[in-house]
């Protein structure tokens, strides 16, 4: 997931604020760091090692907001485990399944906070 928008102005600490809030309300654990215009979270499912990174940040005068939530290919061993059976299998396609579809959530969820918090910055 990646969007950019121009000229929004909008406060980096509010919108990770509110991001951090989508993904707690999800009962998913963000752990967060900021480096000047730059704010990265990783987000995970308690007792997990499954993870989603998001990074927004402020390029020039644009906002950027990028997720990296489901790599496009298949796991490695996708093709045998067919054959083989597998719960592991199965679990990763659950996990891959449950991720589009918060992305889609979160990338919904951006959208409107974005234009909601528009003007929030005092640069």
């Amino acid at each position: 997931m990646y969007a950019r928008w121009k000229d929004m102005n909008v406060d980096l600490t509010l919108l990770s604020s509110e991001v951090k809030g989508f993904f707690e309300r999800k009962r998913y654990v963000v752990e967060y760091g900021r480096d000047g215009d730059r704010i990265s979270m990783i987000v995970r499912v308690q007792r997990s090692s499954e993870t989603v990174r998001i990074t927004i940040e402020r390029v020039s005068d644009d906002l950027v907001v990028e997720g990296f939530f489901v790599d496009e290919k298949p796991p490695a061993s996708f093709i045998p485990s067919l054959f083989g059976g597998g719960a592991f299998l199965l679990h990763k396609l659950r996990w891959r399944e449950s991720l589009q579809k918060l992305e889609k959530e979160f990338g919904l969820f951006v959208e409107v906070a974005v234009k909601r918090l528009a003007g929030s910055s005092h640069i």
